[in-house]
């Protein structure tokens, strides 16, 4: 089991929820590998740095069926970085999702895999992704973000074709960001194999992300054009501790009513085709 992400669909909690939980899980037969262990490799191999380096993937994962685990491998950096043109380049959701999974699973050796993958709402997702670069460092305005980017002609049903046209891939199992985490006992037995993981993803203490306020971004932004010298990253975060997003400091809404009516309704629809697919199970409430 592959699960890619997407970005800014809370996979970071449901990372550190099996984090938490590893030892419990490979003790009843799952196996967990997550961005602890797969972005430690990369940086160990950039750095040239032979003595450190962890074991290869592929013998980790070799090493799990070997034992009889179940294996469930997560990071959505295997789509790309969270920003464009990764994320989306014109009215294409990750346009290199394809070629970057199939040359991931190809390194490992496996075929007939299964997939996971959350979705969103288009807009919201673009919405999300441009407050994390934002808290990274980099609040750009988000006209410049979504450059180059048709909003209301991104469908995840074009994303998920083109993996199922992946040689190493046998299936796809979806759900929706929005009903993450009143999903979290589907998502144990789906992804873990494991029909009793439910309640250690349903009792997960670990917070979401919050993200950035539109008045903090403003405020960033401003205090930045001022003194081009001050850190981005650093007076981010203190925008966001002084605009919190919350019912106060709602979060940027750069569309119209309009765009946003009609982004929902045609990511209900796009929900709906992916339901009556062959090799698609959608998870729902």
């Amino acid at each position: 089991m592959l699960h890619i992400g997407a970005h800014k669909t809370a996979s970071t909690h449901f990372q550190k929820t099996l984090l938490a939980h590893r030892a419990d899980l490979s003790v009843v037969g799952c196996c967990y590998i997550g961005p602890d262990i797969l972005r430690r490799r990369t940086a160990s191999a950039a750095l040239g740095d032979v003595r450190n380096q962890p074991p290869r993937l592929d013998q980790i994962v070799a090493t799990a069926h070997d034992a009889g685990q179940h294996v469930l491998v997560s990071d959505e950096n295997i789509l790309g970085r969270p920003c464009p043109p990764f994320i989306a380049e014109g009215g294409t959701l990750y346009p290199q999702a394809a070629a970057r999974v199939s040359a991931f699973l190809a390194r490992l050796g496996c075929a007939q895999v299964t997939l996971a993958l959350s979705v969103r709402d288009p807009l919201t997702f673009l919405i999300s992704a441009h407050g994390h670069q934002a808290m990274a460092g980099r609040p750009t305005p988000f006209d410049g973000f979504i450059s180059g980017i048709e909003p209301l002609a991104l469908h995840w049903s074009d994303m998920v074709a083109r993996l199922l046209d992946c040689a190493e891939v046998a299936r796809i199992i979806l759900w929706r960001f929005e009903d993450y985490p009143r999903l979290a006992p589907k998502l144990g037995s789906a992804l873990l194999g494991l029909p009793d993981a439910g309640p250690l993803l349903a009792q997960s203490a670990a917070p979401q992300l919050t993200g950035v306020s539109a008045q903090a971004l403003v405020q960033a932004q401003a205090l930045l054009a001022k003194d081009p010298t001050r850190d981005p990253k650093r007076t981010v975060r203190q925008q966001m501790r002084l605009f919190p997003k919350s019912l106060r400091y709602p979060p940027l809404q750069p569309f119209s009513p309009a765009c946003v009516a009609q982004s929902r309704a045609q990511y209900d629809t796009d929900w709906d085709r992916l339901r009556k697919w062959a090799d698609v199970t959608c998870l729902t409430l």
